[in-house]
């Protein structure tokens, strides 16, 4: 789960809680947005800001 996004003059960096992943800008083709699917329960878990994590059921 992503803590932080960040963006340099090289790359766009995903700080997580062990490890930051950098991807260089020049790799980076095109940008989508996308909607957010919910169509799971979360029946037991933590949710945040970047990610929710825990158990799911889905129908």
């Amino acid at each position: 789960m992503p803590l932080s996004i960040s963006l340099d003059n090289d790359s766009l960096n995903i700080n997580r809680s062990l490890k930051i992943k950098s991807i260089p800008l020049t790799e980076i083709a095109n940008v989508k947005l996308c909607a957010p699917t919910m169509g799971a329960k979360r029946i037991c878990g933590s949710g945040g800001w970047f990610g929710w994590y825990g158990w799911f059921s889905e129908k």
